[in-house]
């Protein structure tokens, strides 16, 4: 006996198609998930972490939009490039000599000759003859006269990588970052003839340098960005 075929049952060829279909839709979903979640990682954030002016134009316009995730970086940015140029030099005062009180009523003068010049005056505290009934030393300091100069170093050569990850985009970027100019002005000086182009030319802009700057450093916390 033969059974006739059922026209109505789906081919192979469709149910791949479908199965195909729906992994797909599956993998575009999570995509939307993760998209979503990375954008809500700075959202509620008024970008007060570092004592920054947040007046400059391009951090109000990162609030506004609730990018407080980009607003990091941005002022990440502009605190290495501050580091990178602060001119820090090596300086300090050497460690102190506690309980080292110097004998000033004589002195030598020019010609190597003892002079006395005087009551004798402690700069720290007054002096038995029993050094043994003296308090000990005190411990020293931790010398970090050097922090901000070692801090410096390594910023300029950080600085130099993430302006190299800019390439084009690096002067209107700094403008934006750094220097405080408004997004219409940077974008009619890209081009844009009328506001509303001018400014999302420098969104564009602030967007993709951010993100280049986010792929270098990658991921920071807030806390990291504190004063």
């Amino acid at each position: 006996m033969t059974i006739a075929a059922n026209d109505n049952a789906p081919s192979a060829r469709k149910l791949a198609m479908d199965a195909e279909r729906k992994r797909d839709d599956r993998a575009a979903e999570k995509l939307k998930r993760s998209i979503r979640a990375r954008q809500a990682i700075g959202e509620g954030w008024d970008g007060r972490a570092d004592n920054d002016n947040i007046a400059w134009p391009l951090a109000k316009a990162l609030l506004a939009e609730k990018n407080g995730d980009l607003l990091k970086y941005a002022i990440r940015y502009r605190q290495i490039e501050a580091s990178a140029t602060s001119g820090a030099l090596l300086g300090g005062t050497s460690q102190g000599m506690e309980f080292m009180p110097l004998d000033q009523r004589t002195w030598l003068n020019a010609k190597g000759e003892v002079v006395n010049k005087g009551a004798r005056k402690l700069t720290a505290v007054e002096v038995t003859g029993d050094i043994g009934t003296q308090n000990g030393a005190k411990v020293a300091k931790k010398w970090n006269g050097d922090a901000k100069v070692n801090a410096m170093i390594d910023d300029k050569a950080l600085l130099a990588q993430l302006r190299s990850r800019l390439g084009l985009i690096l002067e209107p970027f700094e403008d934006l970052v750094l220097h405080g100019a408004t997004l219409e002005r940077v974008g009619r000086a890209l081009g844009s003839g009328n506001i509303n182009a001018a400014t999302g030319a420098a969104k564009a802009v602030a967007h993709m340098g951010l993100i280049a700057i986010r792929d270098a450093l990658g991921e920071i916390r807030r806390e990291d960005i504190a004063a």
